[in-house]
């Protein structure tokens, strides 16, 4: 029994099965939706070692571990996708918003004070992705909410 890995055109695994003919893929040529399949040792654990390796010019090649969920990998190396890292950030943004928009309905029961500060807390939210220089979630600073 093989296992064969489907590669990108950057030699990135994307997909890998253990099929029950081995002859359909019996020299690395057979393609699936654009992927190259590619034999690799039958215990080996492909999601592991996708991590750190590619298919580049017919062999396995070892790469660095990807360095944040943000990277991707092209044409022999790591990209940072700053607006991947930033639609995240917004997404987190906005929960922190509207898990404090009750603080705003007029018979909330804040005092005026305390209502003013949620305001600041919540404006503060709002101006984060235009001044974060953070490159990944757990660096950024976030304001503080009103106790």
């Amino acid at each position: 029994m093989i296992q064969v890995a489907f590669v990108n055109q950057y030699g990135e695994i994307e997909q890998a099965c253990s099929p029950a003919n081995d002859f359909l893929y019996e020299n690395n040529v057979v393609q699936l939706n654009g992927l190259i399949s590619v034999h690799v040792a039958h215990d080996l654990d492909i999601h592991e070692f996708a991590k750190t390796h590619v298919y580049l010019n017919g062999e396995w090649v070892e790469r660095n571990s990807q360095p944040s969920l943000y990277h991707y990998w092209k044409e022999g190396e790591w990209i940072y996708d700053s607006e991947r890292f930033l639609n995240e950030l917004k997404g987190f943004r906005n929960q922190k918003l509207l898990n404090s928009d009750w603080t705003q309905i007029p018979d909330n029961g804040l005092t005026e004070s305390q209502r003013e500060q949620w305001r600041v807390y919540r404006q503060a939210l709002r101006d984060l992705p235009e001044i974060n220089e953070a490159t990944l979630l757990e660096d950024v600073a976030w304001p503080i909410p009103p106790q």
